[in-house]
């Protein structure tokens, strides 16, 4: 029995009309997108790394391992008072926060005032409030003092919370859950 062969030019074709159809569609409209990060042709040198970096009312902010610094022009210079080390920095209700092992920092305009003692691994903020995450805990900033926001305790470190769609997330230990639905 003889085996129908395939054309090959048929086959040719088929595949530079494939290829056609695939390079006629037009490309996404650009959509807006404003400037996070970019390069420039200036540095500004550091004595050590910096491992956050936040802006707060034209002001640029940095946290190293030794505190807080804040650029003056083309220079760091050290924040009076903030000598705990700084891990994360973090703009949530109008404010710019800094955390980090010695505990959470809040600007308050020109200064920086320490609002919790202990160690602070994220903030956020949440229907109106802020809430920030030390440990296994939750903690709610009401009416200037920080109460738990739950007499229960996640089992698990939380290293990041934040809200979305109404919902207040928290993430440790590979995972991430809800908190309040609403």
């Amino acid at each position: 029995m003889r085996s129908k062969a395939f054309p090959f030019p048929f086959l040719l074709v088929a595949l530079r009309a494939l290829s056609a159809v695939e390079h006629a569609v037009p490309p996404a409209k650009a959509i807006h997108d404003d400037v996070y990060l970019q390069e420039i042709g200036s540095k500004v040198p550091s004595a050590e790394p910096l491992v956050a970096v936040g802006v707060d009312g034209g002001a640029v902010f940095a946290g190293t391992r030794r505190g807080l610094l804040r650029l003056d022009g083309t220079n760091w210079s050290a924040v009076a008072g903030a000598t705990s080390a700084v891990t994360r920095l973090v703009r949530a209700g109008d404010r710019l926060w800094a955390m980090g092992p010695g505990g959470l920092s809040r600007r308050d305009g020109d200064t920086w005032n320490t609002v919790v003692g202990e160690p602070v691994s994220d903030v956020a903020s949440h229907r109106g409030q802020i809430i920030a995450a030390s440990g296994k805990k939750l903690l709610r900033l009401d009416a200037g003092k920080w109460t738990a926001l739950s007499t229960n305790e996640a089992p698990f470190d939380v290293t990041r919370v934040f809200s979305h769609q109404d919902s207040l997330w928290v993430h440790g230990d590979g995972r991430v859950t809800t908190v309040e639905s609403g």
